[in-house]
């Protein structure tokens, strides 16, 4: 392996470490301590790793610790949109790059399953992320002489959309309302859903600053 390979290849793995690392909030806890641990030693052992080819044992325990200390879904679809972006020129950089798009998938698709919907169109709106996340990556894998991996990829998407389809079917959907005035949350709360409980969500679901101020429209869970 000639030197320019190498530092292609490790310059690829800083890269993933730090977005992994970057993908937490906040960083702090155990699980955190834990995650930096095993970050930090699959940086310090880059060279022996894409050497030997074993850097894809080293991507799955990383990924794996970030995800239990809380790495966040758009965390990690951050750094396989950046995999995505990288075009190594070298067989080293490529097969990193290839072992880590994988390894995203397969937490955000973890991720995704422990994740409590509170709409379809929150639903919605991840399976069309899903969509645009599994086609690049399949079409990557389609050319591969062994089918495997192309096989799996296709399994994992089938069962997140199933997934998905699942989650939404009993959950409700999201309206616009319109009000002629600006009024306190509380007091929308009431005229909408008859008690003053959902007044918070009302705040939550339209991001609002001060909940005496909700947006005269916004909108709203249907029931």
């Amino acid at each position: 392996m000639i030197n320019s390979e190498l530092v292609e290849a490790r310059g690829i793995i800083d890269l993933i470490a730090s977005m992994l690392l970057g993908s937490l909030k906040p960083l702090k806890g155990h699980l955190a301590a834990d995650a930096r641990r095993d970050v930090g030693i699959m940086v310090r052992n880059a060279v022996m790793l894409i050497v030997t080819g074993t850097f894809p044992e080293a991507i799955v325990t990383c990924a794996n610790s970030i995800r239990l200390a809380g790495a966040t879904l758009a965390g990690i679809t951050a750094l396989r949109v950046a995999m995505s972006a990288e075009a190594p020129s070298y067989l080293a950089g490529r097969s990193i790059v290839k072992a880590t798009l994988l390894i995203c998938l397969a937490q955000e698709a973890r991720i995704i399953a422990s994740t409590t919907f509170e709409s379809r169109q929150d639903v919605n709106s991840v399976a069309a992320a899903v969509a645009l996340a599994y086609a690049p990556v399949e079409e990557i894998f389609s050319e591969w002489t062994d089918p495997s991996i192309f096989l799996a990829l296709l399994r994992l998407h089938s069962d997140i959309v199933r997934y998905l389809t699942d989650a939404a079917r009993p959950l409700p959907k999201m309206i616009s309302y319109d009000f002629p005035i600006t009024m306190p949350s509380l007091a929308m709360s009431n005229r909408i859903y008859g008690v003053g409980d959902r007044a918070e969500q009302l705040v939550l679901e339209n991001k609002v600053v001060h909940p005496a101020f909700m947006p005269r429209a916004g909108q709203m869970l249907a029931n």
